[in-house]
């Protein structure tokens, strides 16, 4: 199990409770905005998850993809069908586009060490043999001409590959993946959030974080929608924000940080340079279901001493696997011989109002847990279960 760095310097926060705004108006692209005014302080944190501007992170040339053009598409035929008039031929299927995936993993896998002599003897020793590497023998034979598009390959400290789409011709993306490859490359992303509720944090300075700082965030009404805003010094909104569900992130880390020591200890494990942040994600419900043999530890420790009925602990299941709110903080260790691994830890919390129908069944059990959690605008959340592990213990 890991253990979390004891020192905390700095306090990891994220939002505030919010209240009504002492400003009576604000100036939204140069319009005068009225009426109820929510207002919040957010932290550097917080700031930069929301921010639709774009971020810079590294990533590290791993091999390329490539798709070849489909070789029917220069036939006779072919060019034939784009002079005639439509329907004069009988236009062939199309085949799908050949492709291929280079990678060699045991060149880079090495990562780097701890020892500057032990690095820098290791790094030259790679250069060496970096003309045998297989990726760059295929590379060097490659035909442009065939090819349709080709794009980086890269990989995260979880195994996982995934393309770099590259910008250019097909001689300077070649030439690019050459001159980069098993090297580290900045990256500009548009912002930090992806897509579907997923956080990039490469890009965020968590050990240059100040936790003094603060940034004033406001909710308002436009045509009874709901609008945010960060305010500047003189009161205008120098950006919104729109997608009110990121807003509602910012709630639920709050939330689960307040809730769950382990996601607490995880980020300040970064910010102590224990760690180094990856992916920030939030969800709605764990990929695995809770059973009458798999609980989270509160309600298994509850019904060690509290028998019970098989009909009644399908209800408490059943229960337990409906409105979750996850967020899973990806974090990358280095161990002591220079390997990086991905460090996942999830927070489930729960929806209080579920346990109604059950309550009945842990009496006490549902008086402990109701006596301890405040009320946000997420609605009354509790901590049901928390989790941490190594993917990658190679």
């Amino acid at each position: 199990m890991k253990q979390h760095s004891t020192k905390q310097d700095k306090k990891m926060w994220v939002i505030s409770s919010g209240g009504h705004s002492d400003q009576k108006s604000f100036v939204i692209n140069g319009e005068m905005i009225t009426g109820p005014v929510k207002e919040y302080e957010i932290s550097d944190i917080a700031l930069y998850l929301i921010n639709p501007g774009g971020i810079e992170i590294n990533e590290k040339i791993t091999g390329y993809e490539v798709i070849y053009k489909n070789p029917d598409q220069n036939n006779f035929k072919s060019k034939l069908l784009k002079l005639l008039p439509k329907g004069i031929l009988k236009k062939p299927e199309a085949k799908k586009n050949q492709t291929k995936k280079v990678i060699d993993p045991e060149h880079y896998s090495a990562s780097s060490f701890k020892d500057e002599m032990l690095e820098s003897a290791f790094s030259n020793i790679s250069d060496l043999l970096l003309p045998f590497s297989p990726v760059i023998q295929q590379l060097n034979n490659e035909d442009e001409s065939k090819i349709e598009n080709i794009s980086a390959c890269c990989e995260d400290p979880g195994g996982h590959n995934y393309p770099l789409n590259l910008s250019g011709s097909i001689s300077e993306k070649l030439d690019f993946i050459k001159a980069n490859l098993y090297q580290t490359v900045k990256i500009n992303l548009k912002r930090a959030y992806m897509s579907n509720g997923v956080f990039e944090l490469r890009g965020f300075d968590f050990k240059n974080y100040n936790s003094n700082n603060s940034h004033r965030l406001i909710r308002y009404f436009v045509d009874n929608k709901t609008h945010y805003g960060i305010l500047d010094s003189k009161n205008n909104v120098k950006f919104k924000i729109d997608i009110d569900f990121q807003i509602k992130f910012l709630h639920m880390l709050q939330q689960s940080i307040e809730s769950d020591h382990k996601l607490l200890g995880a980020f300040h494990d970064c910010m102590n340079g224990d760690s180094r942040p990856h992916k920030l994600l939030f969800s709605k419900d764990l990929s695995a279901k809770y059973s009458d043999t798999q609980l989270p530890e509160i309600f298994k420790n509850e019904l060690n001493t509290t028998a019970i009925g098989k009909k009644e602990l399908l209800d408490i299941t059943d229960t337990l696997n409906r409105s979750q709110r996850v967020v899973s903080f990806n974090t990358i260790t280095t161990n002591t011989e220079g390997k990086d691994h991905l460090f996942t830890t999830i927070t489930v919390m729960h929806d209080l109002k579920q346990l109604e129908p059950i309550k009945n069944y842990l009496p006490d059990l549902y008086m402990k847990i109701e006596g301890n959690i405040p009320s946000t605008e997420l609605g009354k959340l509790y901590l049901l279960d928390s989790m941490s592990g190594i993917h990658n213990q190679k």
